[in-house]
């Protein structure tokens, strides 16, 4: 500017060349300004994703912890009730165990609802999916859990959804209906 100012009073250039000194001043800190932010945007976007990275390791360890807490216990539990189921020659005995028994099953159904809640943030991988397969293998999975007639239909058509999620909804759907159900019903 002092250069300009000095060079216009020499009459080398004209006096309107010195309207630039306010203008490249302006257009320096807009500059610095935008900076500054740009500088601020980065901060908030790393402090953001180290925040999300240790939920997602804290939800990792959460679901590990709670897999093996929940349904070791849970499944020990269930074979320490069968082998009493074997040996109890009392009718209101085994009732009592079948009772214990169909409770711990709920509880292992419920911990493996848990854990999958706690995976599908990073397991929402949308994807396409053949319908009919998606509903036979839950079908599938359930057969083993309660003595019912399984009827899995569906139409043979894909499309794009996160399996995970599907599967939690239909888990969910189908332990109504086998809660809802005798043995031996139909679950379609």
């Amino acid at each position: 500017g002092v250069i300009l100012i000095g060079r216009a009073s020499a009459e080398v250039v004209g006096w309107q060349e010195t309207a630039e000194i306010p203008l490249m001043t302006l257009l320096l800190l807009v500059v610095m300004w935008n900076i500054r932010r740009r500088h601020q945007a980065a901060a908030v976007l790393t402090a953001i994703s180290e925040r999300d990275h240790r939920r997602a390791a804290f939800r990792v360890r959460l679901s590990r912890l709670t897999s093996h807490e929940m349904r070791t216990p849970a499944t020990i539990a269930l074979g320490f009730t069968d082998l009493l189921l074997t040996r109890e020659e009392d009718e209101q005995s085994r009732h009592d165990i079948e009772v214990i028994r169909s409770e711990l099953n709920r509880l292992v159904r419920a911990s493996d609802r848990l854990v999958r809640m706690m995976r599908m943030p990073e397991q929402d991988g949308r994807r396409l999916v053949p319908l009919a397969e998606l509903v036979a293998d839950t079908a599938d999975r359930w057969r083993v859990v309660a003595e019912r007639t399984w009827v899995a239909d569906a139409d043979p058509v894909a499309f794009e959804c996160s399996p995970d999620r599907v599967r939690a909804c239909l888990d969910t759907l189908i332990e109504n209906a086998v809660r809802y159900t005798g043995e031996n019903d139909t679950v379609r």
